[in-house]
């Protein structure tokens, strides 16, 4: 079972460097805000929330602003018109890489959120997703999500039909100046996006 899903895994990665011509940019945030409100949070109501589906929720509600990135893709090239905030989320389970989606998130609360999350990578890992999540017509944004693996930056690939894919580092500590110029201690986390440079240009994707 495993070689078989590595090798859809290698179809689709060969697709995609074979039709893609990709273009990519990188942005190292302040993420401890973020942070602060997930401790915060999970303080308040005794259930953890991770940084993934924080940002997970976070880019979905972008939708009504960059509509484009959201966009699926035809194989000759061609974004869709329509759009849809359903996000795609990678998981590495071990025995194959799996790209499940998280229907419009931006209208879950984020404690769902979280738990949809988990929920998938658990049934990732036990070789249960169901059909439906794995469905990604009519799906044009994905993240890549690294926060475990100690990569500081990470470059992924577009999958085949989609506009573009964001891929979340690991959180690493920082020092800062503050208006006294000392030295204060951060945390701070490398977003990337890689899109299909046909449909996506470098300007919005940086947005």
């Amino acid at each position: 079972r495993q070689r078989t899903i590595q090798a859809g895994v290698a179809a689709t990665v060969s697709a995609s460097h074979r039709a893609i011509p990709p273009a990519f940019a990188a942005r190292t945030v302040d993420a401890g805000p973020a942070l602060a409100f997930l401790d915060e949070r999970g303080e308040q109501t005794g259930a953890p929330i991770d940084l993934g589906a924080f940002l997970i929720g976070a880019l979905a509600r972008l939708h009504d602003r960059h509509r484009a990135l959201f966009a699926p893709v035809s194989a000759d090239g061609v974004a869709a018109s329509r759009s849809a905030p359903d996000v795609a989320v990678t998981i590495d389970a071990g025995q194959g890489l799996f790209m499940p989606v998280i229907r419009d998130p931006a209208t879950m609360p984020l404690d769902v959120l979280a738990d949809r999350l988990i929920e998938l990578q658990m049934a990732a890992l036990g070789g249960g997703l169901a059909e439906a999540d794995l469905d990604t017509s009519g799906v044009g944004l994905a993240v890549s999500l690294n926060l475990s693996g100690g990569a500081d930056l990470v470059q992924p690939i577009v999958m085949p039909g989609m506009s573009c894919i964001v891929s979340v580092g690991a959180v690493r500590p920082s020092v800062t100046l503050g208006p006294d110029n000392t030295a204060r201690p951060g945390q701070q986390v490398t977003l990337g996006i890689t899109h299909d440079h046909r449909v996506i240009n470098g300007r919005p994707a940086a947005e």
